[in-house]
């Protein structure tokens, strides 16, 4: 058990140290375990809340499971922040941008095959455009969260917490069309069993 924990908090330290070293102004993008960003744990809460006092956290890049196989299978998240002023008090006045990437480009298991789409040239490209798109809609697969909101939650910056969950309706058949169709398999099952009473020996 100690062993985990100092290893939780040794990724803190890190992103702590990033933070600490960037100049004001200077930019960051850093892969994170994506339990750092829903941890409930005093320290944890503290950094996330450093990303948006000391800085400004423009971005979570939610990638899929699987991006890192076959050495781990741990879910991870981009940030993208960027330096204010060290040990500033003021929140973050833009909001945050968020994306989940559904798949990278390659299988998400151990072979990592290379597939047909290519999302990553689309990624860029939302996140180039983020200010001219409306980004109200929770439903989509990006979306901008004010600083307020994420405070109000804890600082958590998991990418399925803020999305809206759809709904989509199951398309049942009808029960008389499953009925049939129940009834010719029975009748075919009934032929067969036939069939091989016939043929015994």
């Amino acid at each position: 058990g100690e062993r985990i924990a100092q290893t939780v908090q040794s990724e803190l330290l890190f992103l702590e140290r990033i933070i600490y070293m960037l100049e004001e102004g200077g930019k960051a993008a850093v892969i994170v375990p994506e339990g750092l960003l829903f941890n409930s744990g005093g320290a944890h809460k503290t950094t996330r809340q450093l990303l948006m006092t000391d800085c400004d956290l423009e971005g979570v890049i939610s990638l899929p499971e699987g991006v890192f196989m076959p050495y781990t299978g741990v879910k991870t998240s981009i940030l993208i922040f960027k330096k204010r002023k060290l040990r500033g008090d003021q929140p973050q006045q833009i909001n945050v941008w968020f994306y989940g990437m559904k798949s990278d480009g390659y299988s998400l298991d151990v072979n990592r095959r290379r597939l047909k789409d290519e999302p990553l040239p689309k990624t860029i490209e939302e996140w180039r455009e983020r200010k001219q798109k409306n980004q109200t809609n929770r439903q989509l697969d990006h979306f901008s969260i004010p600083y307020l909101e994420i405070e109000k939650n804890g600082f958590e910056l998991n990418f399925n917490h803020y999305q809206d969950f759809i709904y989509e309706p199951e398309n049942y058949r009808e029960p008389k069309e499953i009925l049939q169709q129940l009834n010719a398999l029975e009748s075919e099952i009934l032929k067969g069993l036939e069939e091989l009473k016939r043929h015994e020996f």
